[in-house]
């Protein structure tokens, strides 16, 4: 909470006050307290998972811990001089938490789905040859107008059911027009095979590629191999 930061920038201060700080999801759980130390003036930096995860088996110490967490986290930030600022409540942050909203409801809707169609198969045994994947506009109303004539206990749970599929496919189609809008006109678009959606994810996951100092520490985040000097990949994602 506010006073534990607060707490914390002050050991801080006593203890070591020209330190590096490095956090891990400076984007979600880490959030508040990277902010909350920048906010301060402290140096704060963003350590990837993959980074962290790789030193805590170097550490050796038995099963997972939040001790091990943190020195597996310090080491990798004494270590890497080229790690990320932490993330901020951005624009490219911004299209991370619509893209996981949206991933949140396709999941819902699939599960929805696929919970309609066994509640289908017995009330309305053949419906999918006319009412194939439960995704068309003109297959849901059929399944609709077939439901709304049966008053068993299932028929109604499955009318609730398809109520809620048509409610979460709407919400999926506004999060997609929205992430549209904001990614209009980015040079990621002109890369092959990359359509809104996909630039989006990559984008909100990456954040503003100014954070990074050059290929090879974008490369480092991501946890691949380095860029070849003469990729142009980082500059595209500019």
């Amino acid at each position: 909470d506010p006073a534990g930061h607060r707490a914390l920038a002050a050991w801080i201060g006593a203890v070591a006050p020209a330190a590096r700080i490095g956090v891990e999801g400076s984007a979600s759980y880490g959030a508040a307290a990277a902010r909350c130390l920048l906010a301060l003036g402290l140096a704060v930096a963003e350590v990837p998972p993959h980074l962290s995860r790789r030193e805590r088996i170097h550490t050796r110490r038995a099963g997972k811990s939040d001790p091990g967490d943190a020195l597996a986290i310090a080491r990798v930030t004494l270590r890497e001089a080229s790690l990320p600022p932490v993330r901020t409540d951005d624009a490219s942050h911004q299209l991370q938490l619509l893209v996981e909203a949206r991933e949140d409801l396709v999941a819902e809707a699939i599960r929805t789905r696929n919970r309609l169609h066994a509640d289908l198969l017995v009330l309305l045994p053949g419906y999918q040859h006319t009412a194939a994947r439960l995704v068309g506009r003109r297959a849901l109303a059929l399944v609709r107008r077939r439901l709304a004539r049966r008053s068993e206990l299932q028929a109604r749970l499955a009318r609730q059911r398809l109520a809620r599929l048509v409610r979460l496919m709407a919400d999926v189609a506004a999060l997609e027009a929205e992430l549209r809008t904001r990614v209009a006109g980015h040079r990621l678009l002109e890369l092959p095979g990359v359509g809104p959606l996909v630039a989006a994810k990559l984008l909100g996951e990456v954040g503003d590629a100014r954070r990074f100092a050059s290929a090879d520490a974008f490369a480092a985040f991501a946890g691949v191999a380095p860029i070849p000097a003469s990729s142009g990949q980082v500059q595209r994602m500019r």
